[in-house]
């Protein structure tokens, strides 16, 4: 099999400009476009023509009269192109086929073991994208590639998951995944592409210094400093579910004790219920919330001691970074939001001088950035992860 050509980023010029606004603000006239990017209206038009060529953008009629000859307005084809999206998490694989705004047109799901082999990993994820790709849907474009969101620390470049201590995996190669797939693969750790769909499409304004709080079945965190993803020197920045929050504390997966996300995963949330004596039937998070809505006693106060550990690591955060805005998401959350107001709420209460919130994307924030990672090589999200 060939190896697969992996695109360049996209250069910075007005085609590039002008298919970014267009994204944005979904429908306007070229006179519009060359007075908001500044640029002469001939330029425009003769880059809007390349873009029509390419099924990007179409004359979508004429635009409302105020005196003299009606504009011709341009609107922007989402499903122009289209990206596979894949989210790994402990026990399942889900991919998804997303048009350019990263809106979910299919989705398929398969189980993974708790604790997979390499091979495992890769071939589960692969099968999943392939079912997903077996079917375009009409009137959508070609695969641009595929975007991975990760439960671990990854290396980007070379396309290596690092360590993923909830899979039990290290140094996990995924290139194979683009020679299987035979479209270019971009991989990222889950909290950080989780914040790159934040920071895209949350509506956060003009925030530029915001953590995401990724709570699924450990913790991450996705720093964004001045608009763009903090890293670090390793690539392994953010990996804070892992900062020592009781002395000599709980065992951790990666080997220590004590760790943040032993305290205030989802997988402590289901445990702590059943500790306090909660019904054996109770098995994720919607029934947590279900129990808490109906009054149990047990939910209530697993609730309650999972917020006050959320908080402890909250603020030992928000004391070091000083963020504008500091976002709660995940599988916390529950899969319909059922428990985001009840989360927003009690951590308000308990780190009263933070603007913190609970996402609205919810389980959905992580494969929808992983989306935004192909897609940057057409047009770059507000923050660049690439």
């Amino acid at each position: 099999m060939q190896p697969v050509e992996r695109p360049a980023a996209p250069a910075s010029g007005l085609r590039t400009d002008i298919l970014q606004l267009l994204q944005r603000k979904r429908e306007l006239s070229r006179s519009e476009i060359a007075t908001q990017l500044r640029k002469s209206i001939p330029a425009v038009t003769a880059h809007i023509r390349a873009l029509e060529t390419d099924g990007f953008v179409a004359d979508s009629g004429q635009g409302g009269w105020t005196g003299g000859r009606r504009s011709v307005m341009v609107e922007f084809r989402p499903c122009a192109r289209t990206v596979i999206a894949a989210d790994v998490r402990p026990g399942s694989v889900r991919a998804v086929l997303t048009d350019l705004d990263a809106t979910i047109i299919r989705e398929r799901t398969r189980s993974l073991p708790g604790r997979p082999s390499e091979r495992t990993l890769i071939d589960t994820i692969g099968a999943c994208c392939l079912e997903v790709m077996s079917e375009l849907p009409a009137g959508c474009g070609p695969i641009v590639g595929v975007g991975l969101s990760l439960p671990g620390t990854v290396h980007a470049e070379t396309l290596e998951m690092v360590f993923a201590p909830n899979l039990g995996l290290r140094n996990v190669q995924c290139a194979g995944l683009e020679r299987r797939l035979q479209l270019p693969l971009w991989i990222d750790n889950e909290a950080n592409v989780a914040a790159l769909a934040e920071h895209q499409f949350g509506g956060h304004g003009s925030s530029r210094h915001v953590l995401y709080v990724s709570v699924i079945e450990g913790i991450g965190v996705g720093v964004v400093i001045d608009g763009t993803i903090y890293r670090g020197a390793r690539g392994a920045a953010g990996e804070f579910g892992h900062m020592t929050i009781v002395e000599n504390g709980r065992q951790c997966s990666c080997g220590r004790r004590g760790c943040w996300e032993r305290y205030a995963s989802v997988d402590v949330l289901i445990s702590e219920y059943h500790s306090l004596g909660g019904s054996a039937a109770v098995l994720s998070v919607d029934d947590v919330a279900d129990a808490f809505s109906h009054g149990d006693e047990s939910a209530t106060a697993a609730i309650e001691r999972i917020l006050d550990s959320l908080a402890i690591g909250i603020e030992n955060l928000a004391v070091g970074l000083d963020p504008d805005r500091i976002i709660v998401g995940g599988a916390i959350n529950g899969s319909t939001g059922s428990l985001r107001s009840v989360i927003e709420h009690g951590l308000r209460r308990r780190v009263p001088r933070y603007d913190i919130i609970a996402s609205g994307l919810g389980d959905d924030a992580a494969i929808r950035g992983a989306a935004l990672l192909p897609r940057s090589t057409l047009i770059p999200a507000r923050t660049t992860s690439r």
